[in-house]
């Protein structure tokens, strides 16, 4: 039985085994499984779901397994559909964010969701582990982080949660 990443608790239920490329798509059409089944479970008590087996995995193993040179393609909604969505949310906010708030989109791919801030006149930054278009993040620190499609990803979401606290501005 697998322990929970978030909360500790050992009632976690599992989802089924789904191929790695099970809803992923080349130029929007549905590709060939890869034969690498990943367990998902659900943590009973917090809710939280996971793989288990990505706990094991090194930053070199997601790098070289999942995001690939071509990882845009298997993604559908990583053209930019998230990103836009993600924005519009966000700056859809009532009162909207403040914009002298430093903004920190962490995970973010290719950075669509930064720069659709900064045209909207936001101090917005990205990084992600993953990607060369990251912006130089040393020393930072940021009003608002947010981390969309991570959580599920992180090895270790509560060390993750320590990290995107510490740089959170006082």
């Amino acid at each position: 039985m697998s322990k929970c990443l978030v909360c500790g608790d050992r009632q976690c239920v599992s989802l089924g085994l789904i191929d790695l490329h099970q809803n992923a798509q080349r130029n929007g059409q549905p590709i060939d499984n890869c034969g690498t089944m990943i367990e998902y479970v659900k943590c009973t008590k917090c809710g939280y779901i996971f793989a288990p087996e990505f706990k094991d995995w090194t930053q070199e193993q997601f790098a070289a397994k999942i995001y690939t040179e071509d990882y845009g393609e298997f993604d559908p909604g990583y053209d930019g559909l998230r990103a836009r969505g993600n924005a519009d949310f966000l700056l859809g906010i009532p009162n909207g964010l403040p914009k002298e708030f430093r903004y920190l989109d962490y995970g973010s791919g290719t950075g669509q969701l930064t720069e659709i801030l900064r045209k909207a006149g936001y101090d917005a930054f990205c990084y992600d582990p993953y990607s060369d278009k990251s912006d130089n993040n040393q020393g930072k620190k940021y009003d608002v982080i947010t981390a969309y499609e991570v959580f599920e990803h992180s090895p270790t979401p509560r060390k993750l949660v320590k990290d995107l606290a510490n740089l959170l501005a006082p």
